[in-house]
């Protein structure tokens, strides 16, 4: 199991917290909200964890699944892929 720590704070380009302050987990729970494909009951239940607590407990397989998710989206920014993915990768 993957343990996956997504209350941090989103950082602009420059590195610094953007203004107004928001988290990852904010930011993931709110792509995830608006997502179309996808099993509907899984990223519901993600998108509830996010907006509660921020951490997300995978297995490899929804891992992979989230990863796919987020590499694939055509609405979400690339800083903000770029620091989501950097939480998956040092699980």
């Amino acid at each position: 199991m993957n343990t996956l720590n997504f209350q941090i704070p989103m950082l602009n380009i420059d590195g610094v917290e953007v203004n107004p302050p928001r988290s990852l987990a904010s930011a993931l729970a709110e792509f995830i909200g608006l997502s179309t494909k996808g099993r509907a009951l899984k990223l519901y239940g993600w998108y509830k964890t996010l907006q509660t607590d921020g951490v997300l407990n995978l297995d490899d397989a929804d891992m992979h699944e989230l990863k796919e998710l987020v590499e694939g989206s055509e609405q979400m920014y690339i800083f903000v892929k770029g620091q989501i993915l950097d939480v998956m990768l040092k699980k």
